[in-house]
């Protein structure tokens, strides 16, 4: 098993392009595609800038994968998912499935969760990549959480 990296660290980035390529290397059609993702996280404990929120870039390009961290307030992409930090954290211990599936209708629900653009053309299956990292990822729970 590889090694695991704290969310949204350098090495989880690496993680992630390394994962990603390996998914998408799994879709023959894939390497004539473009398609940009975004993951912008709110209320996160670093906000970062305008131009460097917490998140990252998932870009697609003729069959290679590229990841970057930060994102700008207002950078585009053919899907943003822009989500609470919190929300986001509480996915890093769910595989997809129904569980998953009922996190993210509570979070939609809640506000905290919102899809700009479309995932129409997303040469990745994300189920697939988000299962990877959860075995490439590990969180460490903020102190004064009130969790002994």
């Amino acid at each position: 098993m590889a090694d695991k990296s704290a969310f949204l660290s350098e090495a989880w980035a690496v993680a992630l392009q390394e994962e990603a390529q390996r998914v998408l290397n799994q879709r023959p059609w894939a390497d004539v595609t473009i398609f940009s993702y975004i993951e912008r996280f709110t209320h996160a404990p670093d906000p970062g800038s305008e131009d460097k929120r917490p998140g990252y870039r998932l870009d697609i390009v003729n069959g290679r994968v590229r990841v970057r961290l930060g994102v700008g307030e207002h950078e585009t992409a053919n899907a943003v998912l822009v989500m609470d930090h919190d929300a986001a954290h509480a996915t890093l211990t769910v595989r997809s499935g129904p569980e998953m599936d009922a996190l993210a209708q509570l979070a939609f629900e809640e506000g905290k969760m919102q899809l700009i653009g479309s995932f129409d053309g997303m040469p990745l299956d994300m189920a697939a990549l988000h299962d990877a990292m959860l075995d490439r990822t590990f969180t460490e729970i903020p102190p004064g959480n009130g969790i002994a």
